[in-house]
């Protein structure tokens, strides 16, 4: 069992590691944005349009790290209380043909050498396998599935 609770642990992990290195990004580009939007404006008149433009796509970087930030909130819900037996929010869930993990989407995902596909709760895939435990079926894009393990 606590196996199955480190294996857990670990996606997460790289999961977290992945927004959080996300947000870093978005936050230096925008700063560095920022930084040449205000030496564009000492540099040039009122009418260069180069400093807007510079604006506009700090604008965008500032968009990537609120969804960065509102991920990694979303991600931080997962419990670790005890392991899941039925496919909800928080379950790791290994069907005979892949390993997902059923937290926001940020697609595959790989941890000790096996692939992940991290999914949100809105995929029509969970939405087909919601709710059901080890030895469940169900089909999806026509093909069936069997979960193996639920975690």
């Amino acid at each position: 069992m606590s196996d199955k609770l480190e294996l857990k642990k670990r996606i997460y992990n790289k999961c977290l590691s992945i927004l959080e290195e996300n947000a870093e990004t978005a936050r230096q580009t925008m700063n560095q944005i920022q930084k040449d939007a205000n030496e564009a404006e000492q540099e040039h008149d009122v009418f260069d349009g180069s400093r807007s433009e510079l604006l506009r796509e700090r604008d965008i970087y500032a968009e990537q790290l609120q969804k960065a930030v509102d991920e990694i909130q979303i991600l931080k819900k997962v419990s670790f209380d005890g392991l899941e037996d039925q496919v909800e929010f928080g379950a790791v869930v290994i069907t005979n043909r892949q390993k997902i993990f059923i937290a926001l989407g940020l697609g595959k995902v790989d941890v000790d050498g096996e692939t992940y596909y991290v999914i949100s709760k809105d995929t029509p895939i969970y939405q087909a396998m919601e709710g059901l435990r080890q030895g469940d079926r169900f089909s999806f894009n026509n093909m069936d599935f069997e979960i193996k393990d639920v975690f």
